[in-house]
């Protein structure tokens, strides 16, 4: 069962070769060809929920390029899948030295998990960054989804006016009866008050739906763990606070709060900067909210002008590379 992290909605996305990609002027394009020159990076611009065939599309097009030696990303997403966030974190790492995501705007979830692949996050005055939260199918609805946080918010909630509920009772019990009751008998009063006031509370919880949650929690949790191994960018306990530590869904972890979870945090300025301006809201809102469904897969620079592309020092090169195209990537 897929389980989709950050997204109220399942979408599934069709990349086409046939579709034009993000439209840029002339002068956008002399920009991104400085910004890669100066800085020896192909520039990458994903905006785009990360669903399939998402990785298997950036597979394609890295793998037939003239790769620079490092990548900076643009990423923008209102999340995904934690199998396809994988694969393309993985795809980057391979493939080049040094990866810088670039967060601008907004980039959730399954954006998050990405992110903990990266070496570099650099952070834009709008960039904000989302727990990992995976959303389940709310039965009986269509479309609709449940935060893998509520139902553990709520389970632990109990748990603890369960307990509060039985000290309460005990402690009542133990002094409005003046010794008269002794300690077990009192905690067996209480026991049974405790148990029939929230028993029918705890019936409702399907513990097959807790064991999905926790599974799924689990398969965020390994991926992002995989991903930052490689990088080393995460701070000790990261993740576990990007997975339990913030109460809701859409909690904003902005630039200040990510120095809390990554060890390379930086602002964006320089050329990062001027690629972003130039960008636009492009860098900054999903499209998927902006114009209706069309995401970005796109190199933003050329290729090398070279028959083989620099080795990164951690990774291997693909055997041969042709020319990419520009992709542009809409939702059915």
């Amino acid at each position: 069962m897929n389980v989709i992290l950050g997204s109220k909605k399942m979408r599934y996305l069709c990349y086409r070769d046939d579709q034009e990609g993000t439209s840029m002027t002339t002068a956008e394009n002399e920009m991104f060809e400085q910004v890669a020159a100066e800085l020896d990076a192909d520039v990458l611009l994903i905006n785009a929920d990360i669903f399939p065939n998402l990785d298997a599309d950036l597979v394609k097009m890295v793998c037939s390029r003239s790769r620079r030696s490092n990548v900076i990303v643009v990423l923008v997403t209102s999340g995904g899948l934690p199998d396809v966030a994988y694969r393309v974190g993985r795809c980057l790492q391979e493939n080049y030295a040094h990866l810088t995501i670039v967060i601008a705007g907004w980039c959730k979830s399954a954006g998050t998990i990405m992110c903990a692949g990266a070496d570099v996050l650099a952070f834009g005055v709008h960039g904000e960054l989302g727990p990992i939260d995976v959303q389940l199918r709310r039965e009986d609805e269509i479309g609709e989804r449940d935060s893998g946080l509520s139902v553990e918010s709520a389970f632990e909630s109990l748990q603890g006016a369960s307990f509060k509920l039985f000290e309460n009772c005990m402690l009542d019990i133990k002094d409005h009866s003046f010794g008269a009751i002794t300690f077990k008998t009192a905690a067996e009063i209480a026991s049974n008050m405790a148990v029939g006031m929230v028993a029918p509370i705890f019936a409702q919880l399907d513990p097959i739906k807790i064991g999905e949650i926790h599974r799924s929690v689990r398969i965020a949790e390994e991926y992002a763990r995989r991903l930052a191994a490689r990088s080393g960018n995460l701070n000790p306990n990261a993740i576990n606070m990007l997975l339990r530590g913030y109460p809701d869904h859409g909690f904003v972890i902005d630039k200040l709060e990510s120095k809390l979870l990554f060890r390379k945090v930086v602002e964006i300025d320089g050329k990062l900067k001027d690629l972003v301006d130039k960008l636009g809201n492009r860098a900054i809102i999903p499209t998927n909210e902006a114009v209706g469904g069309k995401g970005i897969l796109e190199f933003l620079n050329h290729e090398q002008k070279t028959n083989q592309s620099k080795t990164p020092s951690r990774k291997s090169t693909a055997k041969s590379r042709t020319p990419s195209k520009k992709r542009a990537i809409r939702k059915k």
